[in-house]
């Protein structure tokens, strides 16, 4: 439940900052004129100042070294002058005539940002793939106008990223390291985080050094470092990487997330006093005004130490300093449902749903609230508007679908399954609703469809040790005891895999074709839609029977 992010800072920036004589200057680049003699040149932008204040700006340029030796400055009453003509020259990045202001960069990175939101947002595939086509066009675009600008470099990557081109992704940010000569640290942790992502360990950690020494006071790096080496189980080495974060940001710019992880690995290394000590901190450099993670953190940490009074003063301390927060509110109303106070709960839950009408979490939370104290109608209605708000929200249909099969509505359990699969069937959150849905198959006795089921849960999720255990109790019970045993075996194997990057199944070399026919088949019931209105059952179809093998390939 902890509110964290990718990364702890914002994920991209200017490089080194360049000299900027003036706003009347658009671009300086490098022409030859005759003799073989650099002059500057001076661009007019749009609707910009009149001639004569540019040639003001030159002469102005110009006494700056008046005939002097090429290369040396000046020197006036005593004062070396600030540049030279031939310096300025010299430090323009490279000749283009048509870079464009900071200001229009600013502005064509933002509609590029937003058009990718809204593609995000648009059902139709047509439009969508229209719109992200665009923005890499764009993107690709300010690239050109301004090789040194890191931005487009980490935008692009991570655009690439989002559609799976990993590779292009990768080839985007080598690129801009090369462009920005390396001094970029948003280009080298962005490339870091996507090579972690590819379980490129030892890639990653050089990418986030790079990134450090780039700029040790870029707080991203540590913050990404530091979760890497959690993730890895060094927990040593992560914490030192989140105090070397914490030393260096300056003083009058500390960085909450970095105070939050390392506060949130004390607490969950059984060190609840340094774990209070570091959110204590936090706070008092300011840190709670800007972050709700941190009264969310620390408030999870006094109720686990069994401190309900100070865990609800610190939540509410959060909620003065940030009322919209929905992790707060979910945090605070979820302790209070825990600990049997159902009322109170529902005020917070109703209060918090208030702020963040379209968050689907805290419906979900509330309708299952209700659904446990047994007002199975109210919890129909907070699950339905949900839906609604978000039906895209897998974790919803998984806990309304298991909420109907409690109530012996098969039916429609089976039916809120399905929907919440066909959102995305190989996302993680699919593999819970796969494994939910196995369950209930299991005991109605359709044991073909409910062993298909368990099958594309570890597909989708291989490191998922619920969905391995329920498959080897499926087996167990119909007495097949090797397989159960196999089964809890593929569980091991496939955390250690998961610990090692390593496929150890003996299928790794020929492929997943033991998977093929089942998701195939499931594709094919998923892609009807169900007939509430005239109850139709999705039939427990029998699958070609594929010979058994005891591997299983884990991606």
């Amino acid at each position: 439940m902890h509110q964290t992010r990718a990364s702890g800072a914002s994920s991209s920036g200017q490089c080194a900052p360049r000299l900027v004589r003036s706003n009347l200057v658009q671009t300086i680049g490098r022409s030859t004129a005759r003799g073989g003699k650099k002059r500057a040149v001076l661009a007019l932008p749009k609707g910009g100042n009149s001639a004569r204040e540019v040639d003001m700006e030159r002469q102005e340029l110009e006494r700056a070294d008046p005939g002097g030796e090429p290369g040396k400055p000046s020197e006036r009453n005593g004062v070396v002058a600030a540049f030279s003509l031939q310096q300025v020259v010299e430090q323009a990045p490279a000749p283009s005539s048509d870079k464009p202001l900071k200001i229009n960069q600013d502005l064509s990175l933002y509609k590029l940002r937003q058009k990718r939101q809204k593609a995000r947002r648009v059902n139709n595939p047509k439009v969508r793939q229209k719109l992200l086509q665009e923005v890499e066009d764009g993107l690709l675009k300010c690239m050109s106008q301004d090789p040194s600008d890191g931005r487009p470099y980490v935008s692009l990557g991570k655009h690439y990223a989002t559609l799976g081109r990993v590779e292009d992704a990768a080839s985007v940010y080598e690129e801009g390291t090369k462009a920005t000569r390396g001094e970029n640290a948003y280009i080298w942790q962005a490339w870091a985080t996507l090579e972690y992502r590819r379980k490129n360990v030892r890639q990653a950690r050089k990418l986030f050094d790079a990134a450090t020494v780039a700029d040790n006071q870029h707080a991203a790096a540590w913050h990404g470092w530091g979760m890497l080496e959690k993730s890895e189980g060094n927990f040593k080495r992560a914490r030192d990487l989140f105090v070397k974060g914490i030393r260096y940001q300056p003083p009058q710019s500390p960085n909450a997330f970095l105070y939050q992880s390392v506060g949130v690995l004390a607490a969950e290394q059984g060190r609840p006093d340094e774990a209070r000590q570091w959110f204590e901190e936090a706070c008092n450099v300011g840190l709670g005004k800007s972050s709700p993670a941190l009264w969310q953190s620390w408030g999870l940490l006094e109720y686990n130490q069994g401190n309900l009074v100070e865990a609800r003063e610190i939540f509410k301390s959060g909620l003065d300093k940030h009322p919209r927060n929905r992790f707060l509110w979910l945090a605070w109303a979820d302790m209070e449902a825990k600990e049997g106070n159902g009322d109170r709960a529902r005020r917070l839950f109703e209060k918090g749903h208030s702020f963040n009408l379209k968050d689907p979490a805290l419906l979900q939370a509330w309708a299952r609230l209700e659904a446990s104290v047994g007002d199975v109608d109210k919890a129909r209605k907070l699950f339905g508007k949900g839906a609604k708000v978000d039906p895209q929200h897998q974790p919803l249909w998984q806990a309304w679908g298991i909420m109907e099969w409690k109530v012996n509505d098969s039916e429609k359990a089976r039916e809120l399954f399905q929907k919440g699969i066909w959102v995305s069937p190989d996302s993680k959150d699919a593999c819970k609703l796969f494994q939910a849905w196995g369950l209930l198959e299991a005991q109605e006795g359709n044991v073909e469809l409910a062993r298909s089921l368990f099958k594309c849960a570890v597909k989708v999720d291989p490191q998922s040790s619920p969905a391995w255990q329920a498959w080897a109790q499926l087996e167990e019970r119909i007495g097949n005891l090797i397989r159960a045993n196999e089964l809890r075996g593929y569980s091991l194997q496939s955390r250690i895999e998961e610990a090692s990057n390593l496929d150890l199944s003996p299928t790794a070399a020929i492929g997943d074709s033991l998977f093929v026919p089942i998701v195939k088949q499931l594709s094919n019931w998923l892609s009807a839609p169900s007939d509430s209105e005239r109850n139709m059952r999705l039939p427990p179809r029998k699958l070609d029977q594929s010979p058994r093998r005891s591997s299983f390939r884990n991606n």
